[in-house]
């Protein structure tokens, strides 16, 4: 339990600084195939529903908690941007 909690956590921190860093909107729309391939990464991620969610709004990927679509909104984040928003939420320190 204490994974899928710090899971859902993360997934709520990605879209917070999205959407704070206006990289993500409530119009915006993601397609899940039941998985996504991310550069550098050997193997494609799959989501909880293999066959997909298919096309979805962004509240339908928040409420489906889609893997693809989280891996996109991250991508759209960027590594650095993500960081800094990270460390602004005081997830570096130590508790």
């Amino acid at each position: 339990m204490k994974k899928k909690t710090a899971l859902h956590r993360m997934l709520s921190l990605v879209l917070a600084a999205a959407l704070e860093e206006g990289v993500v909107h409530e119009s915006d729309t993601f397609y899940c195939s039941g998985s996504y391939t991310v550069a550098g990464w050997s193997k494609p991620i799959g989501c909880s529903k293999r066959e997909g969610h298919g096309q979805q709004t962004l509240s339908q990927a928040v409420e489906n908690s889609c893997n693809p679509a989280f891996m996109q909104i991250g991508q759209r984040l960027g590594l650095d941007t993500f960081y800094d928003d990270f460390e602004a939420f005081g997830m570096t320190e130590q508790t």
